[in-house]
């Protein structure tokens, strides 16, 4: 008996912990993570979407590979800013942005992995590449891309700017 007071006690204890604050300007968000929301099957890419749009959700997350997106060896002409610089190649991320918006939801990328050419010098033998060190400029560019044109929208603009703030 004296247990289950103790638990249920230290489960309300919590829960006030977790509470926001009267008033609290953001509240928690739910979203969900799944790399099937960047499916080149576009029916399965839909499915998905109008699943997670029917439970609730607000965000959907999914990952993108930053040096598999931009190129490998960008030449003189190439632009990181511009969404629509041939060099890029977004391929299922444009669908993803694309179909998201329509429902309600709010697309978020996870980026991972730097192209070679982002990354600091001298990394480790024991360090991933993709993962040394990269540079902030060119993150904060390839992150905003994305949402800097007529198509794809810009409600994550300023959430990249936030989090790009090193």
């Amino acid at each position: 008996m004296r247990r289950g007071l103790i638990a249920t006690a230290a489960v309300a204890l919590l829960a006030l912990c977790l509470a926001p604050p009267a008033g609290a300007k953001h509240p928690l968000r739910m979203g969900i993570f799944d790399g099937l929301f960047r499916s080149s099957d576009d029916a399965e890419r839909q499915r998905w979407l109008d699943q997670t749009e029917a439970e609730g959700s607000e965000l959907v997350l999914t990952a993108i590979t930053w040096s598999n997106t931009a190129p490998t060896h960008p030449g003189p002409n190439f632009d990181p800013r511009d969404p629509a610089d041939p060099a890029y190649s977004w391929g299922t991320v444009d669908d993803f942005v694309i179909d998201a918006s329509p429902r309600g939801l709010e697309p978020v990328l996870s980026v991972h992995w730097a192209p070679a050419w982002a990354e600091g010098a001298g990394r480790p033998d024991d360090v991933n590449a993709g993962t040394w060190k990269p540079d902030p400029d060119d993150l904060r560019d390839f992150a905003e891309a994305p949402f800097r044109d007529e198509v794809r929208p810009k409600i994550l603009l300023e959430n990249a700017k936030k989090l790009l703030k090193l």
